[in-house]
């Protein structure tokens, strides 16, 4: 089992400036695009809203609501993969900053969705993969927004407290795992032609870069 290990903190104010630039895009999101932002952040009409706006016009990742939806998510993931590793991770392969990780992550997307429009692309594919993505990064934005508030309470109000942060982790990781998973079943039921994609997508582009990245470090 790991340990928790008392050390000098370096001053986390940029945790606080971090933590304002997702509440900044937040409250930009809700003043540019109110009607959209209405209907995305009612988890109750989680369906309706991917139907009304699951269309070519806001498809695109470059759309202005869904690109500053995956900053919102990749600043927050960020963060949590910062903290898991300072917490655990750190006194078994050394510092990692927190810059290193949100260029990781950024590098990772980008490279994956690169990849995938080329070789989706010629073979017609590319309205799939932009429904694909438009899906996965409306549910990493609702993530990404409950996890600010979650890393907001905990750095303010439970600095010290791991087992609330490790809490929070465990919620968001399961619920993202949920949600993926029922997009990729939907697709599935849709189109049954479509499930060998799927299959291919997850072993090539989900986990084998955490595996590289674990080969890696270890």
């Amino acid at each position: 089992m790991f340990e928790w290990t008392d050390r000098l903190q370096a001053p986390r104010d940029w945790i606080t400036f971090v933590l304002f630039m997702i509440f900044v895009l937040l409250a930009f999101l809700s003043q540019r695009h109110y009607l959209q932002f209405r209907l995305f952040v009612d988890i109750r009409n989680l369906k309706n809203y991917l139907n009304i706006y699951g269309k070519d016009k806001y498809l695109s990742p470059l759309h202005q609501f869904n690109f500053i939806l995956f900053l919102i998510s990749l600043l927050t993931f960020s963060l949590y993969a910062n903290f898991f590793y300072q917490e655990i991770l750190f006194c078994f392969l050394g510092k990692i900053k927190f810059y290193q990780i949100l260029l990781f992550l950024f590098s990772l997307e980008f490279v994956r969705y690169l990849v995938l429009k080329m070789i989706l692309t010629p073979v017609g594919l590319k309205n799939t993969l932009d429904q694909l993505y438009f899906k996965t990064l409306t549910v990493k934005g609702l993530i990404g927004i409950i996890g600010g508030c979650f890393l907001s309470l905990c750095h303010f109000t439970f600095p010290d407290n791991q087992i609330y942060f490790l809490i929070s982790l465990l919620i968001l990781f399961a619920s993202s795992f949920i949600y993926h998973n029922k997009i990729y079943i939907e697709i599935t039921r849709k189109k049954p032609s479509y499930l060998l994609y799927i299959i291919l997508y997850l072993c090539g582009f989900k986990i084998a870069p955490w595996l590289w990245l674990y080969l890696i470090l270890y």
